[in-house]
């Protein structure tokens, strides 16, 4: 296979095979600010009809949220009701890890969109 050749060979299975399972807590929070000067979001695309729907249905947002240990968007980078996402895989340490995150809002400002979201996950690696 030609195009197999592109890439180096992979020998993770082999180096990783004997290693016990960890199981790794951690929480931290999303700060998703759309308004103001300095947003963490914005709208890069969107459809005809999409500032006449009240859901923004259509448009395409662009995120560059900070992920913080704390509510304050002054502590350190790392809306109920709650979600829970599943984990399937992940890259480098957490290479075929399976886990759940639970997402909590924080804070939530109806006017401008603005929230904090807090996340708890467990992840077995």
């Amino acid at each position: 296979m030609p195009w197999a050749q592109a890439f180096p060979l992979d020998n993770w299975p082999q180096t990783h095979k004997d290693q016990k399972e960890t199981v790794t807590n951690l929480q931290f929070y999303l700060h998703d600010t759309v308004s103001g000067k300095n947003p963490s979001a914005i709208k890069v695309a969107q459809s005809a009809d999409t500032e006449k729907s009240p859901t923004l249905f259509g448009a395409i947002m662009m995120a560059d949220d900070p992920l913080t240990q704390g509510p304050d968007p002054n502590t350190k980078l790392a809306m109920s009701p709650v979600r829970e996402m599943p984990i399937v895989g992940g890259t480098g340490l957490f290479r075929l890890a399976l886990g759940y995150a639970i997402a909590k809002t924080h804070w939530f400002d109806i006017t401008t969109g603005d929230a904090i979201v807090g996340y708890n996950v467990t992840v077995v690696h």
